[in-house]
């Protein structure tokens, strides 16, 4: 940063442009640390789902001999290929370990993420609101609950009645399509949320 703002300063014409850039770089200085700290705690509550990439890269290196760990989640093996341990997630959105809510079809809209792997939440889905401003509730069209996943399936309610299930690595690309223990589509249907 130094250097930038010295830069900036060394000719006279530039001098009020490089003042705001230093004011624009040391305004946004303690938005990078909130940034920081969210992340922090985003890995922390991903232990679980780091442990399991750490075992599915062990197992890669096992079965691919001669092969070279290059990242956290991926080995280089014998001509050149990459093979990666990424938890299955079928929207390709949904962060391994937690279970998401899509507001439309096929993993499109407002994404509603709970978790992660190892707290199993209740969550009352009257209490989270969309981008429209509408409540979550009876407006989930699309589920994801990409491994790892603890045994028990999450549920989804309906007014406090368990209706519908689905186990660690399944998702719902179309819930329209889909039916809960009581006959009624799913689609637009869920209230309630138990995440295992």
């Amino acid at each position: 940063m130094k250097v930038i703002m010295k830069l900036a300063f060394r000719d006279n014409r530039l001098s009020r442009i490089g003042k705001l850039f230093a004011i624009a770089v040391i305004s946004a200085a303690p938005i990078a640390c909130v940034g920081a700290a969210n992340a922090t705690t985003m890995t922390h509550h991903n232990s679980t789902a780091s442990a399991w990439t750490r075992r599915e890269v062990r197992g890669l290196l096992l079965h691919n001999p001669g092969s070279k760990q290059i990242s956290v989640d991926s080995i280089r093996a014998k001509g050149d290929v990459i093979i990666s341990a990424i938890p299955d997630s079928a929207s390709r959105r949904c962060p391994g370990g937690h279970l998401c809510l899509f507001w439309d079809s096929v993993w499109r809209g407002d994404q509603l993420t709970m978790g992660p792997y190892n707290g199993c939440g209740y969550y009352n889905l009257n209490n989270y609101y969309g981008s429209d401003g509408h409540s979550w509730a009876n407006e989930a069209s699309s589920i994801d609950n990409p491994l790892p996943r603890p045994n028990p399936p999450a549920r989804f309610a309906h007014g406090g009645t368990y209706v519908f299930a689905v186990p660690g690595g399944h998702y719902y690309k179309n819930l329209a399509d889909d039916y809960g223990s009581n006959g009624h589509v799913m689609n637009d249907y869920i209230t309630n949320v138990h995440t295992c």
